[in-house]
């Protein structure tokens, strides 16, 4: 009976220790981060929105907050586009479309934001109406990456349990033996 409570007790042991690992691992989980930046992609086209409709061009500061507005919303597309964080989320087939569109959509007025602050001026109208039009695919990218962060967490959670209740099983049975031990002496 020492001999199979030992083994119980070790295995209680191992299994505690993996939980302890897995909840460690939850509270510094890169996978937060992934909704927060893709929901960020809208708040940076709203931003770079914000930014055209109140372009002054006789404000230097108007311009120079464009160009900021547009280089945060570019660097965020890029960091989506190559961050292997995002990997999941980019081998859904919607999402690799929402993406490519908004990809198209940035670059179709880089060189327009990146010329001088007459062309943008003269262009703003347009300019607006495409930066408006990004909501689309941004959007759809938002959705598929909740909807699998959400999956990803819910596997997550049932290896978990699954952990738990090995734990609470050996834990009984190592009870038993103690027990049983117990009752021989």
């Amino acid at each position: 009976f020492s001999s199979l409570a030992l083994v119980c007790l070790l295995a209680t042991a191992f299994l505690a220790t993996q939980v302890v690992f897995k909840l460690d691992d939850y509270a510094t989980a890169s996978r937060d981060n992934i909704s927060w930046s893709l929901a960020q992609l809208e708040v940076d086209q709203l931003k770079l929105l914000s930014a055209l409709q109140a372009l002054d061009l006789d404000d230097a500061d108007s311009v120079a907050l464009l160009h900021r507005r547009f280089d945060a919303l570019y660097s965020r597309r890029g960091t989506v586009a190559v961050g292997s964080v995002y990997r999941a989320v980019l081998d859904h087939p919607k999402a690799q479309e929402a993406l490519t569109e908004l990809s198209t959509s940035i670059n179709a007025i880089e060189t327009t934001i990146s010329g001088p602050a007459s062309g943008i001026f003269a262009a703003r109208e347009t300019l607006i109406g495409q930066v408006a039009a990004m909501s689309v695919p941004i959007r759809k990218l938002v959705r598929v990456g909740l909807t699998t962060d959400a999956l990803a967490k819910e596997r997550e959670r049932k290896k978990l349990t699954s952990k738990l209740l090995q734990v609470t099983g050996l834990s009984l049975l190592l009870l038993i033996a103690m027990m049983s031990l117990a009752a021989l002496l």
